[in-house]
């Protein structure tokens, strides 16, 4: 999908219509990644952020998180070298404030009033400034220190714990095949 000439998407692979808004995907984000709530309900919240969910048979959760995934992935046009590495660049409930100000430094945009597609926010997102309190935190977290010296690398090394994220390994198929087991055994 190319953004610069091809209207916004409101359905997802399937022709389903889902909600396109940057504040339902970060709320699917988060109820993916919410490890207080058990698979089943961070299944059921993620979808019910960006889908009417009376509308979802249970046969169909599997195709509901496909689409879901693929609509959150849709707007990349390209992988990045850095996409098999396990170090998080950001975290939207960590970073929210962060995020906040960024936007509101380089784009004059103000995210509580804002409205805005996923594929709009995201790009914004991934090209901030590392002169932006959160395009620098980015940085930080997923820095190459191999060119540098021991002292750059010792520097780095402080902010790098500083601003370090835990990794939480989300991978949203296993949890709908780990569902969707649970629910023919029960």
């Amino acid at each position: 999908m190319n953004l610069l000439i091809h209207k916004l998407p409101k359905t997802d692979k399937y022709g389903v219509k889902l909600e396109t808004s940057f504040r339902n995907w970060i709320n699917f984000e988060l109820a993916m990644n919410d490890k207080t709530m058990q698979e089943s309900e961070r299944i059921l919240c993620g979808l019910s952020s960006v889908y009417d969910v009376s509308e979802i048979k249970r046969d169909k959760i599997q195709e509901r998180i496909d689409g879901a995934l693929d609509f959150l992935n849709g707007w990349r046009t390209r992988v990045s070298e850095n996409s098999s590495q396990k170090e998080r660049s950001l975290d939207f409930e960590v970073d929210a404030p962060e995020i906040y100000a960024s936007f509101l430094m380089q784009y004059k945009i103000n995210l509580t009033k804002a409205r805005m597609h996923w594929y709009e926010f995201m790009p914004l997102l991934a090209n901030l400034s590392h002169e932006t309190p959160m395009g620098n935190i980015m940085y930080i977290r997923t820095c190459d220190m191999s060119g540098m010296s021991k002292e750059q690398k010792k520097q780095m090394q402080r902010l790098k714990n500083l601003y370090r994220l835990d990794y939480i390994d989300y991978n949203p198929e296993e949890i709908v095949k780990q569902y969707s087991k649970g629910a023919k055994n029960g």
